[in-house]
């Protein structure tokens, strides 16, 4: 299964989210922004809460624009609900606040904005990878535990 990330943001920022995503993909990060995932019809809160129940981490981009967006609250108060992992990337002169206030976070300038891209994109690839070892453990032990249950299963015959 593939690693997901959800990138909650300002519509005012979509320059900096779309380096983002293209760095994050470069790394087999699969991202989402509901913006290139149009479903006329469908609330958009049903859209984006089912599109965070299937992502392992939740990137919350608090600019300037970003931490006065209702949305941007709304969906990081969803993802802590959820017990998602929170990655906030936060711009100089902004901070954190609510339920998302303790959250060590990535300080992002808007002047280098690959520095931030960089330490976001290193540390969700690290998170990736330890899940892909723990994915390959868990599917090892239950090979190992099939095979324990045939062994037992033909020696009663």
């Amino acid at each position: 299964m593939a690693f997901k990330v959800f990138i909650s943001h300002s519509v005012d920022d979509l320059g900096v989210v779309y380096q983002l995503k293209y760095w994050l993909e470069l790394n087999g990060i699969e991202t989402y922004l509901a913006e290139l995932y149009p479903q006329p019809g469908v609330p958009l809160t049903d859209k984006i809460a089912s599109a965070m129940d299937q992502s392992h981490c939740v990137i919350g981009l608090i600019t300037r624009a970003g931490g006065r967006s209702k949305w941007v609250n709304q969906e990081l108060g969803y993802a802590r609900a959820k017990g998602k992992l929170i990655v906030p990337v936060v711009e100089q002169g902004e901070s954190l606040a609510g339920f998302i206030a303790d959250k060590e976070y990535v300080l992002f300038d808007r002047t280098k904005p690959a520095d931030a891209i960089s330490r976001v994109v290193e540390y969700l690839a690290q998170v990736k990878a330890n899940k892909e070892d723990r994915d390959r453990a868990l599917a090892g032990l239950a090979i190992f535990f099939g095979l324990l249950a045939l062994v037992a299963a033909s020696s009663k015959k």
